[in-house]
């Protein structure tokens, strides 16, 4: 996304050539969308997990409910900053860094999902 972003400057740099390139705001204004997607989606993401299970929220979901025996993985995404919890059913959802609470949720991975290894490759 970043990359596009650049292309698009760049090509709006050379603004003689603007008016032979009409499609030039359509391709910013989408990347601008898919930047405000990323970012709600993230700001809308909530986890809530107890001694039973883990329940997760995406912006325009339903609330899904997941058995810590069905935490098959954790993997960490540096390039992300986030860590990738996948699912038996290969389904999963995504938990930042930057998430209040990370900490106790990965020890919780440890303690009701040993097999995850959570912070694994």
């Amino acid at each position: 996304m970043g990359a596009g972003l650049i292309f698009v400057l760049t090509q709006a740099d050379r603004t003689d050539e603007l008016n032979d390139q009409p499609w030039l705001p359509f391709v910013l204004a989408g990347f601008s969308a898919a930047l405000l997607w990323v970012a709600a989606d993230a700001l809308f993401r909530r986890i809530e997990w107890d001694d039973r299970k883990v329940v997760f929220r995406k912006m325009f979901a339903a609330p899904r409910t997941a058995a810590w025996s069905e935490i098959a993985s954790v993997h960490y995404h540096p390039l992300m900053q986030m860590f990738r919890v996948g699912l038996a059913d290969r389904t999963g959802f995504g938990i930042s860094e930057m998430t209040i609470g990370l900490r106790e949720f990965l020890a919780d991975v440890e303690r009701y999902a040993p097999g995850a290894r959570p912070g694994g490759n």
